[in-house]
Order: structure tokens, then C-alpha cells, then sequence
């Protein structure tokens, strides 16, 4: 998984949320699971992020921020360049696609 987070427990989070997403179904991840594989307390997790969802609603907000940050590196002002910068974008994170 390609994400650009500077917090290092919040990545942790997000990586270990993403491991099991690929494995198991959205309902059947629950806190706890996501923090037995990133190795932290319940505690942290929460200092963090509010729910599980609350994780994919910033993972869609880092994921949106680098689709922004691919079109205006491509210079992208036609709806040509913006459309190639979409499949440069998922060219990247074509393991979130795939789920």
C-alpha cells in the first residue's frame, strides 16, 4: 500500500486496517483486530481515530489527496490531462482498486 502519512502510529493503523481488508470482509474487521496487527493499545488506536470507519473515511481523504496532488503535478488542465492523471493515479494504488 502506497499512502503518504507523516504520523507513524496513524500509518501503522492504516496499513494493518488495509491488511486485513484484503483478507476478510469490511464487517467482519472489528477495532480489535486492527490493532492486535498493528501491535498497539486500544488506547492509541482511539487517540486516533474514532471508529473503523472513521480509518477508511481518512484513508479516502489522504487517497483523494493524492489524486489532487497527481493532477497538478501532470499539469493537468484539460479534461485529457486530468483523465490521464486519474489512471496515472490508480496506476499507483492499484492495490486499493483491486479491493
Amino acid at each position: 500500500m502506497n499512502i503518504e502519512e507523516r504520523n507513524p502510529t496513524r500509518k501503522r493503523i492504516i496499513e494493518s486496517f488495509f491488511t486485513l481488508l484484503v483478507k476478510k470482509d469490511y464487517n467482519d474487521i472489528t477495532v480489535s483486530r486492527i490493532i492486535d496487527k498493528a501491535e498497539l493499545g486500544r488506547r492509541t488506536f482511539y487517540r486516533h481515530f474514532k471508529s473503523k470507519d472513521d480509518v477508511i473515511r481518512y484513508l479516502t481523504k489522504l487517497l483523494m489527496n493524492d489524486f489532487a496532488s497527481t493532477i497538478v503535478h501532470n499539469h493537468a488542465e484539460t479534461q485529457e490531462g486530468i483523465i490521464i492523471s486519474y489512471f496515472e493515479f490508480w496506476e499507483n494504488h492499484i492495490d486499493m482498486l483491486k479491493l
